[in-house]
C-alpha cells in the first residue's frame, strides 16, 4: 500500500516540475529562424570572392572581370543545384556538383597565369584543411 502511495506521489510531483514555455516566448525553432542570417546572393558572393582573389593573386582588371563572370556563373549553377538537392539522388547531386566545380576550375585555368594558379591552389588546399579541422572539432565537442 505504501508503495502505491509513494508511486502516486512521485507521478504527481514530477508533473509539477515539467517545464512549460513562457507565454511571451515563441518556441525554440522559431527563435532560431530569426537568428539565422540570410545567405548573400550569388552576385554578392561572386563579387566578394573575385575582389579577394584580385587582392591575393594580384589580378589585372581584365582578369578580375573574367573571374567575376566565371564565379557568378558557378555560384548561380551551384545555388540551382542546392535548390534541387531534395529531389535528386545523393550520388547524382555529388556528380553534378563535381561537374560544376570542374567547369569552374577549367575556366579559371584559362584566365589565371601559372603563378596565380599555384597561389590559388595553395589557398584552396589551406581552406580544405581548415574546414577539415573545424569538422573534427565539432565531432570532438559532440563526444
Amino acid at each position: 500500500m505504501k508503495k502505491i502511495i509513494v508511486l502516486a506521489a512521485l507521478a504527481l510531483s514530477s508533473q509539477a516540475f515539467a517545464q512549460t514555455a513562457p507565454a511571451n516566448k515563441p518556441p525554440m525553432h522559431k527563435q532560431m529562424d530569426k537568428e539565422k542570417k540570410e545567405m548573400p546572393s550569388a552576385e554578392q558572393r561572386a563579387k566578394r570572392r573575385s575582389e579577394r582573389m584580385a587582392n591575393e593573386l594580384n589580378l589585372s582588371t581584365e582578369q578580375q572581370d573574367k573571374v567575376y563572370s566565371v564565379l557568378l556563373s558557378f555560384m548561380t549553377k551551384r545555388d540551382a543545384l542546392q535548390a534541387k538537392k531534395s529531389t535528386m539522388k545523393k550520388d547524382a547531386f555529388r556528380t553534378e556538383i563535381k561537374n560544376v566545380d570542374t567547369e569552374r576550375d577549367n575556366s579559371l585555368k584559362t584566365i589565371l597565369t601559372p603563378d596565380q594558379l599555384l597561389k590559388l591552389e595553395k589557398q584552396m588546399e589551406q581552406e580544405k584543411q581548415k574546414h577539415k579541422n573545424d569538422k573534427h572539432r565539432m565531432i570532438d565537442k559532440q563526444e
